[in-house]
């Protein structure tokens, strides 16, 4: 190939083409990719509603993790293992491009930065790197607003956290 482009460009005085041709890129390559970060319930949710073949669903290391990998395969999702507590991973998660829902639970023993680390890489990225940065979801709980006795709310309603969960969501 590199020998071809050598000779057409002694015989023609130019390449024959671009090195990045502009014409339109197949479909596959256009599509955006979106990162379910902590897929349990609603992401397993969101993946049986919605085409699933864009979607990347992460899951940790643990006893049940061939189980949630096979499900998020016949859910059409690609399987990504992550630990969401750790840098390397975090980096990972940003290079992936296109969206991030964030939905992962807070830790219990420590306060969680996670989310707020995968924010500094991604602007990192863009800053120092010019590279193309994942916009970045959060998905919270309705434990914030505490019982509301049916009430319908929205995210102007007054926060009133009640269980240790819900107060770490906030």
């Amino acid at each position: 190939m590199f020998r071809q482009t050598q000779f057409r460009q002694k015989i023609f005085g130019q390449a024959p083409y671009p090195l990045f041709s502009a014409r339109a890129k197949p479909r596959s390559f256009r599509q955006i990719r979106i990162t379910l970060a902590g897929c349990g319930q609603v992401g397993q949710a969101l993946l049986e509603h919605f085409d699933s073949r864009y979607f990347n669903a992460t899951y940790r290391s643990s006893p049940a993790a061939t189980e949630r990998k096979q499900l998020f395969r016949e859910l059409g999702a690609k399987p990504i293992k992550v630990d969401l507590h750790h840098r390397a991973d975090l980096k990972r998660l940003a290079s992936l491009g296109g969206r991030v829902i964030w939905m992962a639970p807070p830790r219990s023993d420590k306060p969680d930065t996670s989310l707020k680390q995968l924010q500094l890489l991604c602007s990192l990225r863009q800053s120092v790197y010019g590279l193309a940065t994942p916009r970045i979801s959060y998905v919270s709980t309705t434990g914030v607003y505490g019982n509301v006795n049916g009430r319908w709310i929205d995210e102007l309603s007054p926060r009133n956290a009640q269980s240790d969960r819900a107060k770490r969501r906030i």
